[in-house]
């Protein structure tokens, strides 16, 4: 959790410095090694980002929990 708000958190600021808006995260397999309720938590912050202007997430998983989870769209 913490590694994947350093990236957010660096992916923002490379967007500010070089004047972009748009900021696409792909993120393979979220869900390794996380108790049910961390994976909960990582979708959800992942679905909040997505929905966000000009911010797209893109993820892979082999959980079928997590895929019911978002909206293939």
């Amino acid at each position: 959790m913490i590694l994947l708000s350093y990236f957010r958190a660096q992916a923002e600021k490379s967007a500010k410095e070089i004047g972009k808006k748009q900021i696409i995260y792909a993120i393979e397999e979220p869900e390794t090694s996380q108790h049910p309720d961390y994976q909960n938590m990582i979708i959800d912050s992942l679905i909040k980002i997505s929905e966000q202007d000009n911010h797209q997430v893109f993820i892979t998983t082999h959980t079928p929990e997590i895929a019911q989870m978002v909206d293939k769209d």
